[in-house]
Order: structure tokens, then C-alpha cells, then sequence
């Protein structure tokens, strides 16, 4: 995915989609110009926008802010998909689908994430 102001590339992300179960976000990068100006949070709320109107249930990346970590059982009922995982990271969701596990969540929150703009 990537974010364009005026036709210049300003931050870039690889998604991977494991259908309507899980989306990956193994890396994103911000331009050096633009770091600490929100670019990162503006990419990542328009893809929990398109993520959510293809019904993907949750979005998994490397340890960041306005995420959280997954249990034991959680990464377990993720533990067939090939994520792309760092050495040392932390794997980390945001709940993405109001169905999930059988239970109802009751709010998926359609504003940005409190993601820290200092990629």
C-alpha cells in the first residue's frame, strides 16, 4: 500500500491478505521528510478502512502503539497463516470485524488508531 502526497510517495507498507480471517502489515516505512507529520497513521486508518469493508477480521504487525498483544490462544488460531515475523518482535492485532470467535465485539472504531506518527 502506499501514501502519495502531491504524486511523491511519503509512506509505504507490505500487506499481505489471508482472506477475511487475518491481514499482515510486516513492514511499513515513512520517507525521511515526512516522519513525525502522521503520514504512517493516515496509511494505516485507510487500510483498517478497506480491511473492514472486505470483512478481514483482524490486523496483525510487529509490536507498534494503539495495538495489542495477542494471547497464546489467539496467536494458536493464527499459527497456520506464513506471517512474516521478525526475531524478537512482538506480534500484535487490532480487532477489525465486530464477529469474531462466535462473540459479538460491540464497536469497531472507524477513527485512526492512536498510532504514534514518529515511525
Amino acid at each position: 500500500m502506499v501514501l502519495q502526497k502531491d504524486d511523491e510517495l511519503t509512506c509505504v507498507a507490505i500487506v499481505r491478505i489471508h482472506g477475511q480471517k487475518l491481514a499482515e502489515m510486516p513492514l511499513v516505512v515513512t520517507i525521511f521528510k515526512y516522519r513525525g507529520q502522521g503520514m504512517c497513521r493516515v496509511l494505516l486508518h485507510e487500510l483498517t478502512k478497506m480491511l473492514s469493508k472486505w470483512q478481514v477480521q483482524r490486523l496483525v504487525l510487529a509490536s507498534v502503539s494503539g495495538f495489542s498483544k495477542m494471547s497464546t490462544v489467539e496467536k494458536l488460531e493464527i499459527l497456520g497463516f506464513p506471517l512474516l515475523v521478525f526475531q524478537g518482535t512482538t506480534i500484535c492485532q487490532k480487532i477489525l470485524s465486530k464477529i469474531m470467535f462466535g462473540m459479538e465485539i460491540e464497536e469497531v472504531s472507524q477513527e485512526p488508531s492512536r498510532f504514534n506518527p514518529k515511525d
